[in-house]
């Protein structure tokens, strides 16, 4: 056995030894938590090592949750109810049309004409400036990432970046990180923004506007972070192109195909960009955009083209909704909160520390409860807080954009949890970059963050 895998096994083993520990404690066995903490702590630990494949660590979790009696068919199974799955799962058909009709490749081979192709650098940070520009258009994240992920991947293989390379893996990972994170400073952008909003609205509590939600985040938590996680790509992934871009004036017309699947593609596009005019949810315009890629003499697609969508990847991310679901249900986020406010020093008179550790009980929430559930489980504790810190209800609120858009593991977020599926990146690797971005935030841009707050008065 490697190495590697029995250290895995280790961390594993000790997780839920931990986690048979703290089910014991009076407040958790108060609650009838003890068995949902156990499988939900072992889970995480199972995706966290890759010990198991993604799959697999899924079916055990649908498996334990009904055979042992720790949660109910509608909770095990939320996942498959939910519009984030629906939306992965239509964008999986979209994503196999862009690269089989050659749309990626031709959109790719017209970007190169506007990135600095002559260095890595500038690749990446074409890229990123992409990814920025499309957390402005459309507010999905996940309808944002499976738009864009077979464009990056174009991109990438036009300068003889083969997938599963580090060329490869780096230019993909800067589009990725750089529409997905960023994207928590724009109000609707995000899941875990709208969940705080409403949250915080159903409770009374203060609430900025888009422009003063942006003019507070994106600064820091938006420009400069993008520029943070270019610099950390270009010097983990860097990697000489080994073939030029090639003569992009010379671009053959554009094909039936192509018009076809460009035509479904603006108009799902438009749809979802005025989704709070129509009401209509993102994941029925993609469900509406695979169908019409599948219909005969319409689309643009084989019906065997289904035998090539990753299964795998479904149950994965049903798998991860459902662990959010159970941890939402069964009480853990609120122990796990309660928990951290009784053991972190707030205390008034301190305003950077409170924000510091405000912030790093957000984003510790996360790796529980997932970025989505930071807001539904803190937002009501929010008063709490500011009696403790002796901060405003409104600051306190805010510091939790500044812990959910620092994600520790790339599964707390099922729209970053499919992008690594859809690229074929192993979680190992995704779960790397993403705490390596995590813990270079928490040291140079929450400071910035604070001090840019103190500026405009919230302290």
């Amino acid at each position: 056995m490697h190495a590697r895998m029995v250290r895995s096994l280790v961390v594993v083993a000790a997780v839920a030894a931990a986690a048979a520990g703290l089910a014991a404690l009076p407040a958790v066995r108060a609650a009838g938590a003890g068995p949902a903490l156990v499988l939900v702590l072992t889970m995480l630990a199972l995706w966290a090592t890759g010990v198991l494949a993604e799959y697999l660590t899924a079916m055990i979790f649908f498996t334990a949750a009904i055979l042992l009696h720790i949660a109910p068919p509608e909770v095990a199974f939320s996942g498959f109810a939910s519009s984030a799955f629906w939306l992965i799962f239509s964008g999986l058909f979209v994503g196999i049309a862009v690269n089989e009709t050659g749309l990626g490749d031709r959109l790719a081979r017209r970007l190169l004409r506007l990135f600095p192709t002559g260095s890595y650098a500038g690749v990446v940070a074409g890229n990123a400036a992409l990814g920025v520009v499309m957390a402005f258009i459309m507010p999905s994240a996940t309808g944002r990432i499976l738009l864009l992920l077979p464009i990056y991947s174009a991109i990438a293989e036009r300068l003889g970046h083969a997938p599963g390379g580090k060329g490869h893996s780096g230019l993909v990972l800067a589009g990725l990180f750089a529409t997905f994170f960023p994207a928590f400073a724009i109000l609707p952008a995000n899941i875990p923004n709208v969940v705080l909003i409403g949250s915080a609205e159903a409770l009374g509590l203060p609430l900025p506007d888009f422009a003063g939600y942006l003019f507070l985040h994106f600064p820091v938590l938006g420009f400069l972070r993008v520029v943070l996680i270019s610099a950390i790509v270009i010097a983990l992934y860097r990697s000489a192109p080994t073939a030029p871009p090639g003569d992009e004036a010379r671009l053959p017309p554009m094909t039936r195909a192509e018009w076809r699947l460009a035509t479904i593609l603006a108009l799902a596009l438009a749809l979802w960009c005025t989704d709070r005019l129509h009401g209509i949810s993102p994941a029925w315009v993609g469900m509406v955009a695979a169908v019409a890629c599948l219909l005969p003499g319409v689309g643009v697609l084989k019906p065997e083209v289904v035998r090539k969508i990753n299964t795998a990847s479904l149950l994965y991310i049903a798998a991860i909704i459902g662990v959010g679901t159970l941890v939402g249900v069964s009480g853990i986020g609120r122990l796990a909160a309660d928990g951290l406010l009784g053991l972190l020093p707030l205390e008034p008179g301190n305003p950077a520390r409170n924000f510091g550790l405000l912030s790093t009980i957000a984003a510790l929430t996360g790796v529980i409860a997932s970025q989505p559930g930071i807001p539904a489980v803190l937002t009501p504790l929010a008063r709490d807080f500011a009696a403790a810190s002796g901060l405003p209800v409104a600051t306190v609120l805010m510091t939790q954009v500044v812990g959910f858009s620092t994600v520790l593991m790339s599964f707390q977020a099922p729209a970053m949890a499919v992008a690594v599926q859809a690229m074929g990146l192993p979680v190992r690797e995704a779960n790397r970059l993403c705490l390596i971005v995590a813990l270079a935030s928490a040291v140079l841009l929450w400071p910035l963050d604070y001090l840019w707050w103190v500026a405009l008065g919230l302290f």
